[in-house]
């Protein structure tokens, strides 16, 4: 029988225990079938997958960083370190797995509820935010896995791997699914086209359909929903509470009473307890590569004055990154943050559709122009060399992705999209680190089919 997860609160799915299986298997309390559903029911659950999702974009948040070597550790505990050591059995790795498939068995059930209610605004709007989520969540387990089981609805049943170009056929599909249900809510806290499109720009990049990309791309930056902030006080409030910014194409509302979800305890906490900080060399760790100093490096004749950078660092708080205002004003921050527990996960901006343009577009004059587009916004000013190697472009690209991004989990797969690994020094050669392992736990389970090889370069534990 088909279950539904019932909702006692219109923010949160409550009443879940893990089962024995890793995958999407969660047990609900309390179910109703799903012909027993109101449209009530139907809205309250809708509200729940965002609340869902919430934990899993906060779960991965801080990974690109990680890995990327934007971060060094801080007082508070973190373990920089631990990334560049993963195997088959290591916790981050099998929490991030099993948080994806928890998030997307919910996301399932949404999607079964709603195509067997009986028409409405509120089933359609139902339907965009499942097949959108859903993508979301393949988008992160593709783009770490570069594998995964495609689960299209809630199963027990063995299901075996599918690998990237399946997972983003998948990914494309939901996401051509989404737009053709129109949203019954407006604003950035609610999946519309826009986010629909951007996040369909983004696969496509990462598919390698360039052209695609740059269309999908070009549709958010023309919607006229959205600009670009250009001084660094209007930036900073993009990840305030109660935000207006225009920058902002998709966000999780994060309004909870309890569980919130503080980004800024991670990297600037007021306790002396966050736990990474910005690469600088100190007297205690001497060695540590300077990135402090060079982040928002000016350049002369290309790159002066970036409004990024009192957004996110400050010599005064040098060991602390600003970027998610906490409410202290006494750290260098000039913008108020009137409830930092409650800040919006910003999910996707609209300067992102400005880079992937810029990228799919590549080292063309076609390129340089949507990247200048970009630039104007940051510097006031643009001005890209006519003649580049494509080194040089890419050198160019990641760049400002890294100051674009920085603290926003992008760095790493920035890096592994544009095949440039020479950037990670701590990758030492071990290319194979670029797809996570599938997690030990789940190839035991399944061990006697074989449904779950592990990725190359890595050891199976024999059970």
């Amino acid at each position: 029988m088909k279950r539904l997860l019932f909702l006692i609160a219109a923010t949160a799915l409550l009443g879940l225990t893990a089962c024995s299986k890793m995958l999407d298997a969660v047990a609900p309390r309390h179910a109703i079938t799903t012909d027993k559903v109101g449209e009530n029911d139907l809205g309250k659950l809708t509200s729940g997958v965002l609340y869902t999702m919430e934990g899993f974009v906060n779960s991965g948040w801080f990974d690109g960083d990680l890995m990327g070597e934007n971060f060094t550790n801080g007082p508070g505990g973190g373990k920089v370190d631990d990334v560049t050591l993963m195997t088959p059995s290591t916790s981050f790795v099998e929490s991030r797995w099993k948080n994806a498939f928890t998030s997307l068995r919910q996301v399932n059930e949404l999607l079964a509820s709603a195509r067997s209610a009986s028409a409405s605004p509120t089933a359609e709007n139902a339907l965009k935010t499942g097949y959108f989520c859903r993508a979301l969540i393949y988008f992160g387990l593709t783009t770490r896995w570069g594998a995964a089981p495609v689960l299209e609805k809630t199963t027990n049943e063995e299901v075996p791997l599918t690998q990237a170009e399946g997972l983003y056929a998948f990914m494309l599909s939901d996401l051509a699914e989404a737009l053709k249900h129109p949203a019954s809510k407006t604003g950035f806290f609610y999946v519309g086209d826009d986010a629909v499109n951007a996040l369909m720009a983004k696969v496509y990049l990462w598919s390698g359909d360039a052209a695609k990309a740059a269309e999908y791309a070009e549709k958010v930056i023309t919607s006229g929903s959205y600009a670009m902030e250009k001084t660094s006080e209007d930036l900073a409030k993009t990840w305030c509470f109660g935000t207006a910014s225009k920058e902002i194409v998709f966000a999780l509302a994060n309004q909870r009473t309890d569980s919130q979800i503080t980004l800024h305890t991670s990297v600037n906490d007021t306790d002396g307890s966050w736990n990474y900080r910005i690469p600088y060399p100190t007297a205690e760790t001497p060695d540590v590569k300077d990135l402090f100093s060079s982040l928002f490096a000016d350049v002369a004749g290309l790159k002066t004055g970036d409004i990024r950078k009192s957004v996110v660092e400050s010599e005064a708080a040098k060991n602390r990154i600003l970027k998610f205002p906490n409410g202290n004003d006494t750290m260098d921050q000039f913008v108020t943050n009137d409830n930092p527990l409650q800040s919006p996960l910003v999910v996707i901006r609209v300067s992102e559709m400005y880079l992937v343009k810029a990228e799919a577009l590549g080292n063309t004059p076609e390129g340089h122009a949507a990247l200048e587009a970009f630039l104007m916004n940051r510097y006031g000013m643009a001005s890209v060399p006519a003649t580049l190697s494509d080194k040089a472009w890419t050198d160019l690209l990641l760049d400002e992705y890294r100051r674009e991004f920085y603290a926003e989990g992008h760095r790493w797969f920035d890096i592994k999209r544009l095949g440039r690994l020479d950037q990670l020094e701590t990758l030492a050669g071990r290319d194979y680190l670029m797809r996570w392992p599938i997690p030990q736990g789940q190839i035991d389970l399944l061990k006697d089919k074989g449904a779950y090889p592990q990725n190359p370069g890595y050891t199976v534990t024999k059970p």
